[in-house]
C-alpha cells in the first residue's frame, strides 16, 4: 500500500474543495451526514490514520482466518459497489476525474481478487454471497454528489488502512506461531 493512503491528510488538501464542501471539516461533515460510512464501525472501527483499536484485534485473533477474509471480501464488495456508482456519476458530470476513480476501481478489484483467491484455496469459496449494486437515488444538487463521492473516497482510504493494518496484526501472529 503507498504511503499516499498511509498518511494521507485531509486537512491538507481541503484547499482545492473548499468550494464544494463550504469550509466543513471531517467531523462536521460527519456530524451533517451522520451515518455516512459504508462500514459498520463495529467491523471497521478505525477512523482516517488512525490505528485499529487493539481490543478490534484482540477479537479478530478468535475467528477464524476464512471468516476474517469472507468479512473482508464483504467490506470489499461494499466499496467496489460504492465506488462503481461514483464512477457513473464523475462520468456524466466532472469527466476529468472519472479516469482516478475508474484507476481506483481497478485496484479495489485487483484486491478482491486476491482475497477471492485466499478464500477459495482454503475452501470456503461457496460461503461468498455475490452483492448486487442497488439503485442510487439520482440527485441534482451537486454538492451532496460531491461530499458523497469524496466519503466514498475516505471511506476507501479507511478500508485500505484497516485491511493493511489487519493483514500485519495477523503476519505477526502466524510469526511468533512457527
Amino acid at each position: 500500500m503507498s504511503d499516499k493512503l498511509e498518511n494521507y491528510d485531509c486537512n491538507k488538501n481541503s484547499g482545492r474543495t473548499q468550494h464544494i464542501f463550504n469550509g466543513r471539516t471531517v467531523e462536521q461533515t460527519d456530524k451533517d451526514f451522520p451515518g455516512s460510512n459504508l462500514f459498520d464501525p463495529t467491523d471497521v472501527p478505525n477512523k482516517l490514520n488512525q490505528p485499529v483499536p487493539a481490543a478490534h484485534l484482540s477479537h479478530l485473533a478468535e475467528i477464524s482466518l476464512a471468516e476474517r477474509l469472507l468479512k473482508q471480501y464483504k467490506h470489499l464488495q461494499t466499496l467496489a459497489i460504492a465506488v462503481d456508482g461514483v464512477v457513473d456519476d464523475r462520468d456524466s458530470v466532472a469527466p476529468q476525474f472519472a479516469d482516478n476513480y475508474k484507476s481506483l476501481l481497478h485496484t479495489l478489484k485487483q484486491v478482491m481478487c486476491e482475497v477471492h483467491s485466499a478464500i477459495s484455496e482454503l475452501g470456503f469459496e461457496d460461503q461468498i454471497q455475490n452483492r448486487a449494486r442497488p439503485v442510487r437515488q439520482q440527485t441534482q444538487d451537486v454538492s451532496y454528489k460531491s461530499i458523497y463521492n469524496w466519503m466514498v473516497y475516505r471511506d476507501y482510504i479507511v478500508l485500505m488502512q484497516y485491511l493493511k493494518q489487519t493483514t500485519e496484526f495477523f503476519l505477526a501472529e502466524l510469526e511468533k506461531q512457527v
